[in-house]
C-alpha cells in the first residue's frame, strides 16, 4: 500500500473497512452480549436462528462507522497512522449512533458501551489486517 495514491488508499480503506468491520464487530458482539445478559442458558442454542438477522443488523449498524473510520485513517498523514489512533477513531465513530439514540430516546447506555467496544476492537483488527489484503483499484 506504500505506492498507492491518496485516492486509491481512501478507496481501498473504505472498501475493506466497510466489508470486514461490521463482520468483526458482530463476532465481538456475540460473546459481549452473552456476558452482558448474565449468561442465559438458551442464548447459544437460539443463535443459529438469529444469525442472519444479526448479520443484517451488524451491517446496517456498523457499516457507516466502519466506512468513516477507513476514510479518516486513509486521509491521515503516515506519521499519525497507528494502532492507538485507529482504535480511537473506531471508538468515536461507533459511538455516534448510540449517543444519538441515547439523546433521542433517553436510554441505551449498554448499547453505547457494547458498540464502542465492538467498534474499537473491530477497527484495530481491520487496521492490522488491511496491510495483508490485496489493493483494490490499483494501477499496474
Amino acid at each position: 500500500m506504500a505506492d498507492m495514491s491518496k485516492i486509491h488508499r481512501i478507496i481501498n480503506n473504505a472498501i475493506w473497512f466497510t466489508l470486514f468491520g461490521p463482520l468483526v464487530g458482530l463476532i465481538i458482539a456475540i460473546p459481549t452480549i452473552y456476558i452482558n445478559m448474565d449468561y442465559p442458558s438458551d442464548y447459544f442454542h437460539d443463535l443459529p436462528k438469529y444469525l442472519l438477522i444479526g448479520l443484517l443488523i451488524a451491517y446496517i449498524w456498523g457499516s457507516l462507522p466502519a466506512l468513516a473510520t477507513g476514510i479518516i485513517l486513509a486521509c491521515l498523514p503516515p506519521s499519525y497512522q497507528g494502532l492507538p489512533l485507529a482504535a480511537l477513531i473506531g471508538a468515536l465513530a461507533s459511538a455516534l449512533l448510540p449517543i444519538t439514540a441515547f439523546i433521542i430516546v433517553g436510554y441505551g447506555i449498554d448499547m453505547l458501551l457494547i458498540s464502542v467496544l465492538c467498534g474499537t476492537l473491530s477497527s484495530v483488527v481491520v487496521y492490522q489486517s488491511i496491510h495483508y489484503l490485496p489493493a483494490i483499484n490499483s494501477q499496474k
